[in-house]
């Protein structure tokens, strides 16, 4: 199923941000909260070609996603690879029946409760730029209106990534994208400090951080620095 006013809601936030002059990083974590209400699954990731072309994680709704995320990244197998690499959406039903070929990914969702997976492109003309991944904890028959979704919200917001680059070349394209790779760094590092400080989950701590972001309309990786470092307590 498909919550279709989530679906008209999500792509509402992406021509806002085009208003509000939002950062590409901010924007890949708009995607992947919007993604798992419209979809009704468990969460979902992004992965980017760094300016060698080799995919990254991004962002992810949850650690358990972005340690999904991080395996395929080492391994440079799975699904948001292969659909990378191929350039066209992908469906897993059940990824317990891909162990042979993707065997430290299967044993990861298995872990995680993980069972199925879908995939899209992100990419705008012959321009690849990364993958929109969706996970779900149940196996699943992804449908076609499911896929087209799930496309319109990557192409949206593909689309945003490059209007925010002003058209430029490519190649500057992919600094903003490689600026959002080390925007996870310093995110990752806020979300730990929360944590410990609260006694809190680490997905608890980042959606704390996102809805002071929000609330305040700033920037993620604004947020992120000052709780590293002007301990900033939102």
């Amino acid at each position: 199923m498909i919550d279709e006013g989530q679906l008209r809601q999500a792509l509402a936030n992406v021509a806002e941000s085009l208003a509000r002059d939002r950062s590409v990083a901010d924007v890949l974590h708009d995607l992947v909260d919007d993604a798992t209400r419209v979809f009704d699954i468990c969460g979902a990731g992004i992965s980017m070609a760094d300016a060698q072309g080799r995919l990254r994680s991004v962002t992810a709704l949850s650690e358990s996603i972005a340690s999904l995320e991080m395996i395929e990244e080492r391994t440079r197998q799975g699904p948001c690879h292969e659909v990378h690499d191929l350039g066209k959406p992908l469906r897993i039903s059940d990824l317990r029946d891909h162990a042979d070929r993707w065997p430290d990914l299967a044993r990861a969702a298995e872990k995680a409760g993980v069972v199925a997976a879908a995939g899209v492109p992100l990419h705008i003309e012959d321009a690849e730029f990364g993958v929109l991944t969706l996970y779900d904890t149940r196996p699943r028959q992804w449908t076609d209106r499911q896929i087209e979704a799930a496309q319109l919200l990557a192409d949206t917001t593909t689309g945003y990534i490059v209007y925010a680059s002003a058209y430029r070349e490519a190649t500057e394209v992919v600094a903003q994208l490689e600026h959002a790779l080390e925007t996870r760094i310093i995110v990752e590092q806020a979300k730990g400090v929360l944590a410990n400080e609260r006694s809190i989950s680490v997905d608890a701590a980042l959606q704390i951080l996102r809805r002071h972001a929000r609330n305040h309309n700033a920037k993620l990786s604004v947020v992120a620095h000052a709780v590293v470092n002007l301990d900033l307590r939102p």
